[in-house]
């Protein structure tokens, strides 16, 4: 038997819970209708024309939700917004005080600066409060579960400047904080940073394929580590790990350093660029991997959004 999925849709086209200033915004976009059934190759198709990577999967993903953009007359999809479900209290059925969803949105460059993001956000919310409340029936609560008081943090890569004034005027969208992805290429000019001259005679050092370790002679506790994975097109260190107790003795450091002469000497894979991800917020890694040769490829901005006005 065959599903229509065009009776499956899930419009989200008019709002009795949203003020008068949104509705405004919902009637000069009518062109447009946000879905919940879509293609996940025409999601992938968006992805790579706008060069950002949403959450996303089969619309049937259980674990995410997720909204798509369509345009009225040709029906081609031109934003999507997702975020991870919420875990809902499991005595209240409500979402928690102080949670913080992050959600991931993407609109089609031509039709950017016309309110589609603010539609898809709007959607997202009601859909979040729906969850909630079918949830609220179930454990026969009274209490309305609306989202109050939550931060949304919303991710936009910096070179596509999607947050616009017209949306950061009409959602107070302020920003937060970076993520950055920084690399090394062996073709870069790279000097050795000071590492130790040697380790104490309690560590000793141990080299895997996928991770280096110092490890103590004494307890055999790990007491640092570099983790990576080595791919097709790169190297991605995915975790740079010190002990509480045995950190700001250079242990890290003398890991990285050991880990690039390494990949530098080796002729199986010394040509693959390293990179790895870490936190704006992250000084001390930041500056322990600008100093071993490491460099700010891009930058990921997070905003804060504040829903007040939207509820």
């Amino acid at each position: 038997m065959s599903v229509n999925h065009k009776a499956c849709r899930l419009k989200h086209n008019n709002y009795s819970d949203v003020s008068n200033n949104t509705n405004a915004y919902n009637s000069a976009n009518s062109n447009i209708s946000i879905e919940n059934v879509f293609s996940y190759d025409d999601v992938l198709k968006l992805s790579r024309l706008c060069g950002y990577e949403p959450y996303f999967d089969e619309y049937t993903a259980d674990d995410l939700i997720q909204l798509a953009a369509f345009s009225s007359d040709s029906h081609s999809l031109v934003g999507f917004i997702s975020c991870l479900k919420p875990e809902l209290n499991n005595t209240t059925g409500n979402i928690p005080d102080n949670t913080t969803i992050e959600i991931t949105a993407m609109v089609a460059p031509e039709y950017r600066r016309q309110h589609i993001f603010i539609r898809l956000f709007q959607a997202l919310i009601n859909t979040i409060n729906t969850i909630s409340s079918i949830s609220d029936s179930h454990n026969n609560c009274n209490k309305n579960s609306k989202i109050n008081n939550i931060n949304i943090r919303y991710i936009a890569s910096i070179k596509d400047n999607f947050i616009d004034s017209s949306n950061a005027g009409t959602i107070n969208i302020k920003y937060a904080y970076s993520d950055y992805l920084m690399s090394l290429h062996n073709t870069q000019e790279y000097t050795e940073a000071a590492a130790l001259s040697s380790l104490p005679d309690t560590l000793e050092l141990l080299k895997y394929d996928d991770e280096y370790q110092l490890v103590s002679n004494l307890t055999d506790e790990l007491i640092s580590s570099v983790a990576f994975d080595i791919f097709d097109t790169h190297i991605c260190i995915h975790d740079v790990w010190t002990a509480p107790d045995m950190r700001k003795c250079g242990y890290a450091r003398h890991l990285l350093s050991e880990f690039i002469k390494d990949w530098k000497d080796k002729s199986n894979y010394h040509k693959l660029p390293l990179i790895l991800h870490v936190s704006g917020t992250n000084i001390p890694a930041v500056n322990l991997y600008k100093s071993e040769g490491f460099t700010v490829a891009e930058e990921i901005k997070y905003y804060t959004l504040n829903l007040n006005n939207l509820i």
